[in-house]
């Protein structure tokens, strides 16, 4: 008898250790979403230990193997615009380093053509000029509008995300790369 509840014993503890695991495993989409932080190369970034030139500065492999997930990632991407963990890309204009929520910013843009951007309002286009100014100034620096962004693209994002539709094209959509965009394509939201 006592043997028989030692083997029990050893199940339920078994059990205990090994239940936790499975309840906190990633999905794959989460996992491939959390290879934000491996990012070397961006659109407009790149790391000083990478070995990517400049000609070719338009992404790395991971870079572009979350911008190949398409719909799938949208909401995950999302979810980590507010991530202000600071990784090793450099943004060279504006002498920063890229945080995680400025790669997934990027990495959304090359997914969806006209992604509302920070800089809609006519007081900040006065204030910063246009472009990326004043994604650089007022969200990188300001947490509370880095979610206030984060939310309106949420928002924005259930509002049309019915309504996108895939557009084949072979360029990428937000900076002039060699060769061909990975991606073959992009979201446009249907007219």
């Amino acid at each position: 008898m006592p043997e028989k509840n030692l083997i029990k014993m050893k199940v339920l503890i078994c059990l205990f250790l090994f239940l936790p695991c499975l309840t906190f495993s990633q999905t794959e989409t989460e996992r491939i979403v959390d290879s934000l932080k491996y990012v070397k190369a961006t659109r407009f970034g790149s790391s000083y230990n990478s070995n990517i030139n400049s000609k070719d500065s338009c992404g790395d492999q991971i870079f572009w193997k979350l911008v190949k997930q398409r719909q799938k990632i949208i909401p995950s991407l999302i979810d980590k615009l507010s991530d202000t963990t600071i990784t090793e890309v450099q943004n060279r204009q504006f002498g920063m380093n890229y945080r995680i929520g400025d790669i997934a910013f990027e990495v959304l843009q090359e997914i969806i053509k006209y992604l509302p951007r920070y800089n809609d309002a006519n007081e900040r286009k006065r204030q910063y000029g246009c472009g990326y100014d004043p994604y650089w100034y007022e969200l990188y620096f300001n947490f509370n509008n880095r979610q206030k962004y984060q939310t309106e693209i949420r928002e924005w994002y259930k509002v049309n995300k019915d309504n996108l539709v895939w557009v084949t094209n072979e360029n990428c959509l937000t900076c002039r790369c060699n060769g061909v965009n990975p991606n073959k394509g992009h979201f446009e939201i249907q007219k």
